[in-house]
């Protein structure tokens, strides 16, 4: 896979028009955070099921996501992961399969489509919760 490491502030031209969003996927120990980099707003927070991380839920948030995107007549293809410098590597690699590749149904066949191909990967802020979210998971 070919990577894109976050840009600083200043690299981006002023010209380019702006995006619904950039996404950003934090993945913590307990959860995954979904974020809104310019609006610096949480999306959403995915609290593991058990031992392991919502995979379903994550892919679930982020084809939502991509269909707003649609809808606003945007085509959005990057997404930033930032991890805990512990994260294992299986859960970095599982959760960039999750955000880059979804499966549609195009006439009884499921058809895989790019979700969010163009993945860049940075270190995630100290998680300052510190304890699991809620178990229900809604939006924040």
């Amino acid at each position: 896979l070919q990577l894109n490491l976050p840009a600083g502030e200043s690299s981006a031209p002023a010209q380019e028009p702006q995006k619904p969003f950039a996404l950003e996927v934090l993945i913590y120990k307990s959860r995954f955070e979904v974020v809104d980099r310019q609006s610096e707003s949480v999306i959403r927070v995915i609290p593991n099921q058990g031992e392991k991380h919502d995979f379903a839920a994550l892919h679930n948030t982020l084809k939502d996501l991509k269909q707003r995107a649609r809808d606003a007549n945007k085509d959005v293809k990057d997404i930033t992961l930032l991890a805990e410098d512990d994260t294992p590597y299986e859960l970095l690699i599982t959760t960039m399969d999750t955000v880059r590749i979804m499966e549609v149904d195009v006439n009884g066949n499921m058809i895989k489509r790019e979700l969010f191909p163009d993945i860049g990967i940075g270190s995630a802020p100290p998680d300052s919760a510190g304890a699991p979210a809620p178990a229900e998971g809604g939006a924040a």
